[in-house]
């Protein structure tokens, strides 16, 4: 087996207010989770409350958060495992 390096890009991921009459405002945690106990219980709900307006909607995750991406124009043009140009 050979390496390959796969330039990354790292973005940042932000959750903007759904509230039609909120133009400006981000949704940050408000440090409130839920979790369900028992059988069949869903993953953890993270309360997030808008800057701007106050709105207050639960996630399943909290925002932001950094992920990584490939960064497409960097990336070298290799072969996957069935041959096929990437």
């Amino acid at each position: 087996m050979s390496e390959i390096e796969i330039p990354l890009r790292v973005v940042r991921v932000e959750r903007r207010c759904a509230n039609a009459l909120c133009v400006s405002g981000k949704m940050l945690p408000s440090g409130n989770v839920s979790v369900s106990l028992g059988e069949g219980s869903g993953p953890p709900m993270y309360e997030h409350k808008c800057g701007h307006c106050g709105r207050t909607q639960k996630f399943y995750q909290t925002y932001p958060f950094t992920k990584y991406v490939e960064d497409k124009e960097d990336a070298p043009d290799i072969k996957t495992s069935k041959g096929r140009q990437r």
